[in-house]
């Protein structure tokens, strides 16, 4: 019996320290390009699996077989480069399956090559801690090594079900990666259509600028001072890079001293996304921004690195007025959305901040934010709802840019493409050497690049030498 007991306890100590090694050494760091992947198997009490985990993001799950091993992939980091190598391809998707075919019997041997050897030596290590201490227990023990890590392999291969990947599970933020993974291929599929779009959109920034001198006749020589103040307010560009090439054209035919941004310049507020932005250092004019809730930290440290961007996060004099401005509560959390409860206190917190800080224009990005401002400010600016629209109430003029970027690509998912918005606001100063708001020129461009209009609004509670007329427009 003690002979048996000899016997069994250093194979104990073989199994146990090869199923040590599998779990915390086995993990082998392999380029898929545009990824750099981490693929490992752990063995544990629970439930056999296949789990690809992104980090921050969360994971996606699938019961692609039975026992204690767990097949897990993580994904730790992107190749920005590769990723857009690819994107420009002619079919993307294709070409990555078929580099991943191409790869994945290299990937497995060895991914299984590392499984061997780091078994068999968590086997030689159990064997020789508690059975005899010789050259011949290294190899009892790495055969018994090299035993369990082939049966682990050959219970995975021969029960792995890749059916089961199709209907996987989600956890964390993925919970809203069957969206997700809908808006991608809709958009994948919209790409070609946005692609021309783009092209129409940039040969009409020509037209645009010749509509925009124009409408622009309608400010009279007299009605402009020298002192008078012009800010362009554009909102919700989301990635549309067509968006700055019509604020360039709006800045060069009118006389805009300012442009506020009142929030969601991306979509996912990912780095690729953080690239474009480098367009708004090209505009000669001040640009104040407040972050949306499709923003981000990443967005915000890319929109800091800009010359001419001033983040706003409090109140700024700039230009003789005095901005005031928030980012979305969503824009420093890892939700995109926030809870109706969470906005009403966002609102209440300004509010307060308010009473101690004089602002004579206040931006934030949520419409229903907005909302609950009236009367705290003479001005209020801002988005999220993609529709343009304003209203005077409680002394208080609100405006929505609606969407300057057309909606990004949501808009082509449309029947009835996005136009896209902006909002031109006159400043005048009074006696006492204040600005109060004059006049809104709306303007808008359609899809397409081909139909331009100007909508003029004056405020009934600001006196002003403009006549009291909605209706002033110039359409081609």
């Amino acid at each position: 019996m003690l002979r048996w007991f000899r016997l069994i306890i250093p194979v104990l100590a073989a199994l146990f320290l090869s199923i040590i090694a599998v779990n915390y050494f086995s993990t082998v760091t392999i380029p898929m390009p545009p990824f750099n992947t981490e693929v490992s198997l752990r063995i544990g009490f629970r439930e056999g699996g296949t789990q690809i985990e992104l980090p921050l993001v969360g994971a996606i799950e699938a019961q692609t077989h039975r026992g204690p091993v767990g097949f897990y992939i993580q994904l730790n980091a992107v190749d920005f480069q590769a990723l857009q190598d690819l994107l420009n391809q002619e079919k993307p998707q294709e070409l990555l399956v078929t580099n991943l075919r191409a790869q994945s019997p290299e990937i497995l041997r060895f991914l299984l090559r590392h499984l061997l050897i780091v078994s068999a030596i968590g086997g030689a290590l159990g064997y020789l801690l508690l059975g005899p201490r010789r050259w011949r227990s290294i190899v009892v023990g790495s055969l018994i090594g090299l035993v369990f890590a082939s049966g682990l392999v050959y219970s995975v291969y021969h029960e792995f079900d890749l059916a089961a990947l199709e209907k996987p599970r989600f956890t964390g933020a993925m919970e809203y990666a069957p969206w997700m993974i809908s808006f991608v291929q809709r958009s994948l599929d919209d790409i070609e259509e946005w692609g021309e779009k783009l092209g129409l959109m940039a040969g009409s920034i020509q037209k645009l600028s010749q509509q925009a001198q124009a409408a622009s006749a309608l400010l009279r020589a007299e009605e402009l001072q020298p002192t008078d103040l012009v800010i362009l307010h554009v909102s919700d560009i989301h990635n549309n890079p067509a968006s700055y090439r019509m604020v360039q054209g709006i800045i060069e035919q009118f006389p805009v001293d300012l442009v506020v941004d009142s929030g969601d310049i991306s979509d996912f507020g990912s780095a690729p996304e953080a690239e474009q932005l480098q367009a708004i250092a090209d505009l000669p004019v001040p640009y104040l921004w407040v972050a949306g809730n499709h923003d981000s930290p990443e967005i915000i440290r890319a929109m800091r690195k800009l010359p001419n961007v001033q983040i706003l996060d409090g109140t700024l004099a700039i230009k003789g007025l005095q901005i005031a401005g928030w980012p979305d509560p969503a824009a420093v959390s890892n939700e995109i959305n926030s809870s109706l409860e969470e906005l009403d206190d966002f609102a209440d917190d300004i509010i307060l901040k308010l009473e101690e800080a004089e602002a004579d224009v206040v931006i934030v990005h949520n419409h229903r934010v907005a909302e609950k401002l009236l009367g705290k400010a003479p001005v209020i600016l801002t988005g999220h709802s993609h529709q343009p629209d304003w209203k005077e109430e409680n002394f208080s003029v609100l405006s929505n840019a609606g969407s300057t970027g057309a909606e990004g690509l949501r808009g082509l998912q449309k029947k009835e493409n996005s136009p896209y918005t902006a909002v031109l606001l006159y400043f005048k100063l009074t006696e006492e050497n204040r600005y109060y708001l004059a006049f809104l020129d709306y303007l808008e461009l359609s899809a397409d690049g081909t139909g331009f209009s100007l909508d003029r609004k004056a405020p009934k509670g600001n006196s002003s030498s403009m006549p009291n007329s909605t209706d002033n427009r110039g359409q081609s």
